[in-house]
């Protein structure tokens, strides 16, 4: 079992691996706000918790990760807002020592600073390091106005 605190939602996430889900509780009342896992959903679905042993929150990105030491063998990643699916890290149920597989996914550390997330992968004698990006939701390019040639000859003639 292990905690997490998110500071941007004022919640306590815990990774309760006997009962297969992590739950959020507000920290200042400390009632029920949601549950991400469920037993029993199958290993081919993304919220699918076996066995989470570690759960942590990127303040950069605002992700919630799970560690799943089951047959899993993946870090779940969920947004920490909505607690919506994002994506996977490992191979799904295929425990291996290459760079996308996991044995034994345990211990997530998150060096927001330098844009680092540390995995613990236990049976593998690892630590892996992956690059996390902010993730931007809208991004502009902004044309410059073409000047004419007068304009510029104004502009660089002495007075």
């Amino acid at each position: 079992m292990d905690a997490e605190f998110n500071p941007t939602t004022h919640q306590i996430l815990v990774a309760d691996s006997g009962n297969s889900r992590c739950s959020c509780s507000m920290l200042r009342a400390w009632p029920y706000n949601a549950t991400l896992g469920d037993a029993g959903l199958g290993i081919a679905s993304n919220e699918d918790l076996g066995s989470p042993a570690t759960a942590a929150y990127d303040p950069v990105t605002n992700l919630v990760l799970i560690a799943d030491d089951s047959a899993e063998q993946r870090v779940q990643v969920f947004d920490a807002l909505s607690y919506n699916y994002v994506l996977t890290l490992g191979t799904t149920g295929l425990a291996g020592s290459s760079n996308s597989q996991f044995s034994g996914p345990a211990g997530i550390a998150i060096d927001a600073a330098h844009q680092r997330l540390f995995l613990g992968d236990q049976q593998n004698d690892r630590v892996q390091v992956f690059a996390v990006a902010p993730t931007v939701a809208f991004a502009s390019v902004l044309r410059a106005r073409a000047r004419s040639s007068s304009a510029i000859r104004r502009r660089s003639s002495p007075a």
